[in-house]
């Protein structure tokens, strides 16, 4: 719904609470598609429970649909999918089945939209989504399933991908300090740019953890690692620049694109309209949890090796990236 409503998609809710139209959606050109995956992401669910999320964003399970006096305040109370990290993926290789069964269901109910040709849009952990992804749905063609429908790949895109976190994360310290940015912006002191180094060439940190992440493939080694340099690398971009992490232009935090949609899509009148299961959120604490678990942030899992497969496979990749 990100996508839908902040990005590509044709319309976006403004302040008033009413859609508005969006003069560059891609819908001018194309029928689209939007999925909240992996399960209990956005609309997504798993079993749907009554309950409300804390100040801490914890989901509270109730005993029934009645919101008691204590959770009253909180104001979140609602149908939420059960915070039970079994009942999602843990990793990208992990949620590309449930994905591509969710592409056969589609396919199945919904003939008349399912048009020779399929292009497969992604941005940001879609670098690890894309190529995962499209790669495992190459394979299940291969292996002409009955009664399962072909997946005509033509295209995949992906915007400011994730893909190899031992590369990326030293883009941070590259990009914000040595050789710097393209618009010589540079408000960090001495101190920082050292720690900022430290934390991301000195022993045992970011470079080091990443790497024994990628030699032994350990959860808890990849989680630590993930939670490392997430913190100490890029979060210093975060906590020091002042600036937008995907438009260096802007300020932090950036208002646009509005995120008035959330609140939009969890009104009783459109979730009624939509025969919505569960209240929308735009992230998962649940699936936070379970990719934490295995540090899936700090891992390439194959996405380099699976580009290669969907190049060789005559698929054609548009990879495209923007710091404003």
């Amino acid at each position: 719904m990100i996508g839908l409503f902040q990005e590509l998609g044709p319309c976006g809710i403004g302040p008033d609470m009413k859609p508005f139209n969006n003069p560059y959606s891609w819908s001018n050109a194309s029928n689209m598609l939007f999925i909240d995956q992996p399960t209990t992401t956005g609309f997504s669910y798993s079993i749907p429970i009554p309950g409300y999320t804390d100040s801490d964003g914890n989901i509270v399970q109730l005993p029934n649909a009645t919101c008691p006096e204590d959770a009253q305040a909180a104001g979140t109370c609602g149908t939420y999918s059960k915070p039970d990290v079994t009942l999602t993926a843990n990793s990208t290789l992990g949620a590309a089945p449930n994905f591509w069964k969710t592409l056969q269901g589609f396919m199945g109910a919904f003939p008349q939209y399912s048009r020779n040709g399929f292009s497969f849009t992604t941005e940001s952990y879609g670098g690890h989504y894309g190529p995962v992804f499209n790669a495992y749905f190459l394979e299940q063609n291969a292996k002409h399933i009955r009664g399962a429908h072909k997946i005509k790949l033509e295209n995949v895109l992906i915007g400011n991908g994730w893909f190899d976190p031992l590369v990326q994360y030293q883009a941070y310290y590259n990009y914000s300090v040595s050789p710097g940015n393209t618009y010589d912006y540079d408000p960090y002191n001495d101190t920082v740019k050292a720690e900022w180094y430290d934390n991301l060439y000195g022993p045992g940190n970011c470079v080091d953890q990443t790497k024994q992440c990628y030699e032994t493939g350990n959860n808890t080694i990849c989680s630590n690692a993930d939670s490392f340099c997430a913190n100490n690398v890029e979060g210093l971009y975060d906590n020091y620049s002042g600036r937008d992490e995907y438009d260096m232009r802007e300020l932090s935090p950036d208002p646009f694109p509005y995120s008035y949609f959330e609140q939009y899509l969890n009104t009783p009148k459109v979730q009624k309209a939509i025969g919505a299961y569960q209240n929308f959120s735009t992230s998962s604490s649940t699936v936070g949890e379970a990719f934490g678990s295995t540090g899936d942030d700090d891992r390439e899992s194959g996405t380099i090796e699976a580009v290669k497969k969907l190049i060789a496979a005559g698929i054609q990749v548009i990879l495209y990236y923007g710091d404003a």
